[in-house]
């Protein structure tokens, strides 16, 4: 009697665990493409445009950007990203969502671009829609001639936002070294600088101070040496051009100026100290480092000297009254 009970409970046993086997492997798998599909369908939805105008660095971050949109799992939205050239070396981050709003940053650094637009992204509102809808879905129509709609409640707090972010001040100091000619009496020589330039937005300040010198004799139409040392201040601005740039700056400056003979014998002559205006011309190209190559022409011209020339000494030709200059340089930002 035991032993039937004993061989009917096993018997039960084993039919119940059969059964529970049996449903479990009836139950359909989940889907790795189906579970993957969401992330991807999120990432499709932002889209990333760069200017070719951008230099390496900006496309090196760009592409930091998309690998980061495609590893992000934040809400769903959709929106597309736009990175252009902006002064002072820096880019212009235009995110559009499709119902017209845009919202612009100025990144100043490329190690800052995936930081800021993932924040902008961040802060858009979900899209319930589906990728499918979204696709079956004609583009929002943009008239050509007019700027995308902003709503009205917006417009304030993004004109304000934009003038903020738009200001960038940074200070540049370098180097620069080429030569110098002169005239009524005809001389060359070299000439040397070392400058500083504070940018706010497009403008310029400038400050130099430079020093010329003939070497001797050989670079002087008489028997004599000259030497210069000037220092200026002055104003300008600067225009974007592809990814390089062009100043222009008018900078009056104090020359002291010595023009005599530098044999034991002659007559050395004594300092002349005058007032130059001056203009100049400059073209820079910023490296991926951060460094500024610069080519710069500048000249100026001594008001006084047309009419009353000066001399070192009554005995010795006249100072120059016009002079004009080629340099090539570089600078690195400090601030």
């Amino acid at each position: 009697m035991i032993s039937r009970t004993r061989r009917l409970a096993t018997f039960s046993c084993t039919a119940f665990l059969l059964a529970t086997a049996g449903n479990a492997s009836a139950q359909p798998r989940p889907d790795a493409t189906t579970a993957d599909a969401a992330p991807r369908d999120r990432c499709e939805r932002v889209e990333l445009d760069v200017s070719a105008s951008l230099s390496s660095a900006w496309r090196d971050a760009a592409d930091a950007l998309r690998a980061e949109l495609a590893r992000s799992h934040a809400s769903c939205v959709t929106a597309r990203l736009s990175l252009e050239t902006a002064p002072n070396d820096a880019a212009r981050l235009l995110v559009t969502t499709p119902d017209g709003r845009q919202t612009e940053r100025i990144v100043e650094r490329p190690a800052l671009l995936v930081s800021t637009a993932i924040g902008v992204v961040a802060s858009l509102p979900s899209d319930p829609r589906s990728p499918a809808d979204l696709a079956a879905m004609p583009p929002p129509p943009q008239p050509a001639d007019e700027a995308p709609p902003i709503a009205a409640q917006d417009a304030g707090d993004a004109s304000t936002a934009n003038a903020t972010s738009s200001s960038t001040t940074h200070v540049w100091v370098g180097v620069s070294g080429g030569a110098r000619i002169a005239q009524p009496t005809f001389l060359g020589m070299i000439d040397m600088e070392g400058h500083a330039t504070l940018e706010i937005d497009q403008w310029l300040i400038l400050a130099s101070i430079r020093y010329g010198s003939s070497m001797g004799e050989a670079l002087v139409s008489t028997d004599d040496s000259y030497d210069e040392l000037a220092g200026g201040l002055g104003i300008g601005r600067r225009f974007l051009l592809g990814p390089s740039q062009l100043e222009l700056a008018l900078l009056p400056s104090l020359v002291s100026a010595t023009l005599g003979d530098d044999d034991e014998t002659g007559d050395a002559g004594s300092a002349r100290t005058e007032l130059r205006v001056g203009a100049l011309l400059g073209w820079s190209m910023t490296t991926e480092d951060g460094w500024r190559v610069t080519v710069t022409a500048d000249t100026d011209v001594t008001p006084r000297g047309f009419d009353r020339p000066v001399r070192s000494s009554d005995t010795e030709p006249p100072l120059p009254v016009w002079t004009a200059a080629l340099r090539l340089g570089a600078a690195g930002r400090i601030l």
